[in-house]
């Protein structure tokens, strides 16, 4: 009975749901060998079938996942989508408060999640796809110098950058944004030197 409590507690729940949406997030975003797309989608099964024991509100929960998805894997796929991004944080966060019928999610642990949702993109979804995008450009003998492509992550002084549909480490003399159009000038192994594009174009008029 203790064991049935504990698993019908709107906190824990939330939780749950929560952490199985950031493991579809890396399953879809760094596709594999299929081991973790099968967990992702065991792990989501167990959290429906739990949620389908309580009160929920089904539309909430489309909703999370929905604003999951938006601020997990759309900005790897489309370029500046930041306020995509955060416009999926956002509802997220609302429909948290409403995730339940009958039941609510302390307002702490709704704040501790979200904060938690900022570092796992941060710190383990980045991460994850930079691992799988920086490796295979090195097999190519070709210059990656005058090559365009856009800020993935803001360099400032080092960041990351997508340049002929790969992910690399950057670096730069001067802040560049998230979504701005860059130039390749020099290249070190897997680490490009860039400037922004418009910087590039001005050199040529000169």
């Amino acid at each position: 009975m203790a064991e049935l409590t504990f698993l019908s507690d709107p906190n824990i729940l939330y939780i749950l749901l929560m952490a199985s949406l950031w493991f579809a997030a890396v399953a879809v975003a760094t596709p594999g060998t299929g081991v973790l797309e099968i967990a992702a989608l065991i792990l989501s099964i167990g959290v429906l079938f739990l949620l389908g024991n309580v009160s929920t509100n089904w539309a909430a929960v489309v909703i999370i996942v929905c604003g999951a998805l938006l601020y997990h894997v759309v900005p790897f796929f489309v370029k500046r989508a930041r306020p995509v991004m955060y416009g999926g944080l956002i509802l997220q966060v609302i429909a948290s408060f409403v995730l339940f019928n009958d039941l609510s999610v302390s307002l702490a642990i709704i704040a501790v999640v979200t904060f938690s949702s900022f570092l796992y993109h941060r710190f383990i979804l980045e991460a994850a796809i930079n691992t799988r995008d920086l490796k295979p450009a090195m097999l190519d003998d070709q210059p990656l110098i005058g090559e365009q492509g856009y800020v993935q992550s803001k360099i400032d002084p080092i960041g990351t950058v997508r340049v002929r549909g790969e992910t690399w480490s950057a670096r730069s003399t001067a802040p560049i944004e998230t979504g701005q159009a860059i130039v390749v000038v020099e290249q070190d192994g897997l680490t490009l030197f860039v400037e922004p594009e418009k910087h590039k174009r001005r050199a040529a008029e000169i």
